[in-house]
This record gives structure tokens, C-alpha cells and sequence, in this order.
């Protein structure tokens, strides 16, 4: 074996005793890379059974009591991550934060993947919150802004949510499978500044700026229910209980209390039951 190579997996291999002897088991065959300058706080009744746990310069990830992570945890320079307790990352699920990002997910919040789906809360720039209790089993990119994910609200797997500017999920609300969520149409409706973007090396490198790109906050109030397959464009508030039906595609806002079926979706009154017959 190499020198270098042997120098590496001692490395390697230094940082899994040092987390060990802290008390919190962690898999050997887990790649460890924290730099000298970050901070990593993980309580000794967490477990670490993932690929890869990196830390990168001046970042502090701070793991509480009873987290349990099978997936992947990448945290860029300058960033701060606090998890507070009972958080699971499951089936290979990610979280990944570049810098300067901020994330703060609160009490027995679960980030879970379901095969063949991907289940990702990625911060490129900007900021998201998991309130206690969510569940988030889809895709969430935070390009630059601000995402809010309330408390005991389910994201199902196969959604998407892409986040330039503010997304804004309430309390209590139901994100079926395969829904779309853009607050932003994350390319310019001018061909010029596309083609632009092709010649400069999209999709491997954008250059073009947030200048170019048409965005609009995105809000699903508290006890919200978006069907399967639908779609909710930037721009949209959706008052609290509302319903979007199956593969409705939501162009505006509505009131509380609405159903919005079809394609744009239209607004209708929605008889709600109390629940007593």
C-alpha cells in the first residue's frame, strides 16, 4: 500500500477512536473528515452508521441526544447545523449544506429515503428549518433563500422543492407524491441569456445571476393538503386548509378554505366536515 494512501485511512481512522471514545458509536468504514478550525458536538446516544460525515473550516454541526444516521452528512465552510434530538437520516438519505449556509431542525424531525427515491435537504445559500415533527421523504434544494418546513408536516417522496427566494410550508400539511414546488422559473424566459447559459457550460456551470430569473415567494398555510402530482408555481399563497387536487398545477393565490382543481387550477369552495358524522 502506498505511504500516502496509509497516512490517509490512519487519518481516517484517528478521527472514528476519537468519536468512539466520546462515547458515540460510529461505523469504522465511515469517512470522518473534520477540519481543525470547525466544531463537531455528537451525543453519546447518537449513531452514525453512514458514508461520509465532513465538516468543513470554521463550521460548527452540533447532533443531539438519541440521532440516529444512516446517510450522508456534508457540511461546507462557515456554516452553522443544529439538530436537536431524536433526528434520524435513513436509507442513505443526505444532508448536505455548502458555505455559509445555515440549518436548524428541531426535535424528532426525520429525513428518510424510499427506494428507488431520493431523500435530500440540500442549502447551496441561504437558510431552512425543520420544525419538530416534520417529515421530509422528497427533495429539497435551497439555491439562495429561505425554506420553512412547519411542524408535523409530511413531504412524500418523490417531490421536489426548489427554494430561490422563500418557501414557506405551515403546520400540519400533507405533501402528496411526486408535487412540485418552485418559487422561482429558475431559468430567464429570454432565449438570448439560455443560449448564453448553454455556451458558458450549463448545466455543469451557471454564470448568469439571480437578474435573469423571474421569482415570487411560495406559501402553503397550516393545515394544507397538496394531492399527487400537482404543481405550485412561484408567486402562490395558499390560505390554511386548503386542498390542491391530483395534478392540479396552481398559477395564483387562494383564500382559506379552497379547492383548486386543474390545469391552471381554479378556485372552488370546499365543504369541510367536522368530523362528527
Amino acid at each position: 500500500m502506498p505511504v500516502r494512501r496509509f497516512l490517509t485511512r490512519l487519518h481516517h481512522l484517528r478521527h472514528n477512536l476519537r468519536i468512539l471514545l466520546q462515547g458515540t458509536p460510529i461505523r469504522l468504514t465511515t469517512y470522518v473528515g473534520r477540519h481543525p478550525t470547525s466544531q463537531l458536538h455528537l451525543a453519546r446516544t447518537s449513531r452514525f452508521s453512514g458514508r461520509a460525515l465532513t465538516v468543513g473550516e470554521r463550521s460548527v454541526l452540533s447532533i443531539g441526544a438519541g440521532a440516529i444516521i444512516d446517510g450522508n452528512v456534508m457540511i461546507g465552510d462557515d456554516c452553522t447545523v443544529r439538530i436537536d434530538r431524536n433526528f434520524k437520516l435513513l436509507n442513505g438519505a443526505s444532508l448536505i449544506v455548502d458555505d455559509h449556509g445555515q440549518v436548524q431542525i428541531d426535535k424528532d424531525c426525520l429525513v428518510e429515503a424510499v427506494s428507488p427515491f431520493r431523500a435530500c435537504l440540500r442549502v447551496v445559500r441561504g437558510s431552512a428549518r425543520l420544525c419538530a415533527n416534520a417529515n421530509l421523504r422528497g427533495e429539497v434544494l435551497v439555491q439562495e433563500g429561505q425554506f420553512w418546513l412547519g411542524a408535523n408536516s409530511f413531504v412524500n417522496h418523490g417531490t421536489e422543492i426548489r427554494c430561490d427566494e422563500r418557501v414557506r410550508i405551515g403546520d400540519y400539511v400533507f405533501v402528496s407524491y411526486f408535487v412540485d414546488i418552485y418559487d422561482s422559473n429558475t431559468h430567464s424566459l429570454d432565449w438570448r441569456v439560455r443560449q448564453q447559459e448553454v455556451e458558458d457550460g450549463y448545466p455543469n456551470h451557471t454564470v448568469h445571476g439571480r437578474q435573469y430569473v423571474e421569482m415570487a415567494p411560495v406559501e402553503l398555510g397550516d393545515h394544507v393538503w397538496v394531492g399527487k402530482r400537482a404543481a405550485i408555481l412561484k408567486g402562490c399563497s395558499l390560505g390554511a386548509r386548503s386542498v390542491v387536487g391530483t395534478r392540479a398545477v396552481v398559477t395564483a393565490s387562494c383564500p382559506e378554505g379552497s379547492l383548486l382543481v386543474g390545469n391552471p387550477a381554479s378556485v372552488q369552495p370546499l365543504c369541510e366536515s367536522d368530523g362528527t358524522s
